[in-house]
């Protein structure tokens, strides 16, 4: 990050940081296979916070989140930057997975990623194509409040919220290896459903090996987003997150102020999106 910070000072003399344009972006090409997100979250802190100190208005985008790995360790590395990424708020304008399109078994520019594979007679989706789906069919208006005990290590599970008029939805991502139990705590609706809708997006087989889980020409579904439902209690459902998954509960929940935060279990520190920012 220190050395970042001064790249973005050099860059200064050259660039608008300093002026009113808000049509200009600045393009993060970011890791996209490592389930640490550590050092993504440091620079684009530093990026805001220097182009906030210069009063500028040029935003970000990540229009290359580049990795070579199709199974779900990827999957779960693109939901952990998303996460992180909702926490910029509007500053982060877009964050898209390269690439798209790919053909199976060929890739002509040495860049292994696809998202959806198609051969001469089929086409499926890779484990972060899965994941996307899983977003986009939770889609938010707004990021909204999350708060988190110590006791939950952000180094392997991270929590962000996001609402719509009607609702909201909590996703969560666990990268240890084994599962972890708490409770989560709708507040601030002024009216909350009695149930809650999940979707797990989760590897197979010995845990050891689950990171690597894949989908497959013939099993296009081995690794896909699995619904189901669980009931509220005093505003509270509890629930064990699998190693290495990646979940969404969504409630029906009109805000009765401005958020309509999360909580999970007894809170001792605050902060927008859960994250400590470097």
């Amino acid at each position: 990050p220190a050395a970042f910070s001064g790249v973005m000072e050099a860059l200064a003399p050259g660039t608008p940081t300093g002026t009113d344009v808000s049509d200009w972006y600045f393009d993060f090409h970011i890791g996209g296979d490592s389930l640490d997100v550590a050092q993504d979250w440091a620079y684009m802190n530093v990026a805001r916070n220097y182009l906030t100190a210069h009063k500028s208005k040029i935003r970000a985008v990540v229009l290359e989140e580049n990795g070579g790995n199709h199974a779900i360790q990827r999957a779960l590395g693109h939901a952990r930057r998303s996460n992180r990424l909702h926490c910029l708020g509007d500053w982060m304008r877009a964050d898209t997975p390269a690439n798209g399109l790919q053909v199976l078994g060929h890739n002509d520019n040495s860049w292994d990623q696809g998202q959806v594979f198609i051969s001469q007679n089929t086409s499926y989706l890779a484990p972060c194509g899965a994941a996307q789906i899983m977003l986009s069919k939770t889609y938010g208006e707004s990021t909204v409040t999350v708060t988190m005990p110590s006791g939950l290590d952000q180094k392997t599970f991270d929590v962000a919220a996001v609402r719509t008029a009607t609702n909201v939805t909590v996703r969560v991502v666990n990268v240890a290896p084994t599962p972890v139990a708490t409770s989560v705590e709708f507040a601030g609706c002024s009216t909350l459903g009695s149930s809650a809708s999940l979707m797990t997006l989760e590897g197979y087989g010995p845990v050891a090996g689950r990171l690597q889980s894949q989908n497959f020409p013939g099993q296009p579904e081995l690794v896909w987003p699995k619904p189901s439902t669980a009931s509220l209690a005093s505003k509270a459902l509890s629930h064990s997150f699998s190693p290495y998954s990646f979940t969404t509960i969504t409630v029906d929940c009109v805000a009765s102020a401005d958020q309509a935060p999360a909580k999970v279990e007894a809170m001792q520190a605050t902060s927008s999106c859960a994250f400590v920012p470097p």
